[in-house]
């Protein structure tokens, strides 16, 4: 596994409600993060960024919102934060592959946007997006 000074892309999560999770909610998480690094790493996102690495923190609340928020480039480790926030009762019914779907969909979606704002290449993000979009 890469160390942390390698990784490109993390993936993370905070809890907004109280309650119990699927169990299998960060072995999934393990594995969106592992397969976006690796496609973000073979489009060269980061060649060009202002930034070395992204991170990603899913939020669960009670409702989901779709916004992606961007935080400032933090300038000692070249990080860029990102959030967006997710439905903790959505999570908390899917099954495994419903959740990697939905994990994997909201990376991209931030990731994309973030990429815009910074001139990064997104087209292969967009084009992944919608076929994610069309196999539901």
């Amino acid at each position: 596994m890469a160390s942390l000074k390698k990784k490109k892309f993390g993936l993370g999560a905070v809890s907004l409600v109280v309650g119990r999770l699927p169990r299998y909610d960060l072995a999934v998480m393990k594995e969106v993060d592992i397969e976006i690094e690796s496609l973000l790493n073979n489009i060269g996102f980061f060649s060009d960024a202002p930034f070395e690495r992204a991170s990603l923190v899913f939020r669960y609340a009670e409702r989901e919102n779709p916004s992606v928020k961007i935080g400032s480039i933090d300038t000692k480790y070249h990080d860029l934060p990102l959030t967006i926030q997710l439905s903790f009762f959505q999570v908390k019914a899917s099954s495994r592959d419903e959740l990697k779907h939905l994990f994997t969909k909201a990376s991209l979606k931030a990731l994309i946007e973030a990429g815009r704002q910074y001139g990064c290449p997104v087209a292969e993000l967009e084009s992944l997006l919608k076929q994610i979009d069309t196999s539901i």
